[in-house]
């Protein structure tokens, strides 16, 4: 009698488990307006989207404006140095001689006014010396104090015989990067000119001394600073939440970085109608276009008036499309479909891939490389569009764990110490 009460006691919770099963299995029938082939869709910015059928278990043809006309690597005069292997000859194509006088010429200005000593100098050897303790720090004592670094008992060598502690604290005292008596009319205009110097003739170097593959990166880095500085950046999902945040292009197979801007708030320079990330983006890629490349971006950048810009200058886009942008259809919004369907949509320029990634979840991602998509025969069925992006996308993500792992930031409450 008790086994029987128990069965019955437990009859109702069996129901619901049965229910929720037979929910779990039940067949989403998708959008009937995703699923005539050969039908439009007219956007909020009545755009004209034609939906096509998936290709077949072959990818599509690479169009023409993604046969790379460059040859891939480091141009002729950095591959001499290299094939040379001397370290420090590499080092100075990007950190040239210009950038170490001028840092020469600002130091010495800045430590003659402050000390009061019209015959102090520093040497470029010191220069190098300096940040070469600066790489030393980061590769063998990450985090270590001044005082650590040189103790003779837990200190690594390479610090007390590269130059003494007072002299590296003198040189950090003064370093600078700027002259400060032009700096209040340089700043009007350039809120970046306490180091924009010698960041823009690093950045000519990076450009001038690699050429690209076929696909770029771009995406955003966020360099952890809290000193104090009139465009520092407060973003929750990031690791370190403070900092001064940077645009960077990445070649994705060896995450080179071929470009950079630094975010200093409102820009005059971009028109008034253009947005910003179709501004960085325009800006980052602008010597490497015509060129037959593809740039591949996450949904802050991606728009379909970028990619038939790109599509102008022969440069193809791959990247994840938010659905809040006027050209997505509303069908396209409130599509839902069985977990790994597929629906394709095209334009004259573009192709568009609605992917259901997960059960309540799917992807939009806008392509103007793939004219037709194919979709590979494995448990997921992904298409040849995503595939595609998630081979690309992290270019700029490596390069910035790179960065990370061997930070050689110094503690300084001057921000341009924290950027040089």
């Amino acid at each position: 009698n008790c086994n029987g009460i128990i069965i019955v006691l437990l009859n109702p919770f069996m129901f619901l488990f049965a229910d929720k099963g037979r929910k779990a299995k039940k067949h989403i029938q998708c959008t009937d307006d995703l699923r005539v082939a050969g039908s439009s869709l007219i956007s909020k910015d009545g755009t004209k989207w034609e939906i096509v059928n998936q290709g077949a278990n072959v990818p599509g043809r690479v169009g023409t404006q993604n046969i790379l006309r460059e040859e891939q690597g480091p141009t002729p005069l950095p591959k001499r140095e290299i094939e040379k292997g001397n370290a420090l000859s590499a080092f100075r194509l990007l950190i040239d001689d210009f950038i170490i006088k001028h840092i020469q010429k600002c130091t010495e200005t800045e430590a003659r006014i402050k000390s009061k000593n019209n015959s102090w100098t520093i040497s470029f050897k010191e220069i190098y010396a300096t940040i070469a303790i600066m790489y030393g720090r980061g590769l063998l004592a990450k985090g270590q104090s001044i005082t650590q670094l040189w103790s003779t008992t837990w200190g690594p060598a390479f610090f007390r015989n590269t130059m003494s502690r007072n002299r590296f604290t003198e040189i950090m005292k003064y370093l600078r990067f700027d002259m400060r008596s032009t700096r209040s009319l340089r700043i009007k205009t350039d809120k970046f000119a306490m180091v924009s110097e010698i960041w823009n003739r690093f950045i000519e170097n990076c450009v001038t001394c690699y050429k690209p593959g076929p696909n770029i990166t771009v995406d955003e880095q966020l360099f952890p600073c809290k000193s104090r500085c009139p465009f520092t950046q407060y973003i929750a999902s990031k690791p370190d939440k403070f900092g001064i945040k940077f645009w960077l292009a990445a070649d994705n197979k060896s995450k080179y970085l071929l470009n950079a801007l630094p975010y200093l708030g409102k820009d005059d320079s971009r028109p008034s109608n253009q947005p910003v990330a179709e501004h960085v983006v325009l800006s980052l890629v602008k010597p490497f276009v015509g060129k037959g490349r593809n740039v591949t971006m996450d949904n802050f950048f991606t728009s379909l008036k970028l990619a038939e810009k790109l599509h102008a200058k022969q440069t193809s886009i791959v990247g994840t499309l938010n659905r809040i942008r006027r050209e997505v259809p509303q069908s396209v919004k409130s599509s839902k479909c069985n977990r790994y369907c597929t629906h394709i949509l095209r334009t004259d320029k573009c192709t568009l891939t609605v992917y259901q990634s997960k059960p309540n979840k799917n992807v939009l991602l806008l392509s103007s490389m793939h004219r037709s998509v194919a979709v590979d025969n494995q448990k997921k069925r992904l298409p040849e569009t995503v595939a595609y992006y998630n081979n690309t996308k992290y270019g700029v993500d490596v390069l910035d764990q790179m960065a990370r792992r061997y930070s050689t930031k110094n503690s300084s409450r001057r921000w341009p110490i924290q950027v040089f």
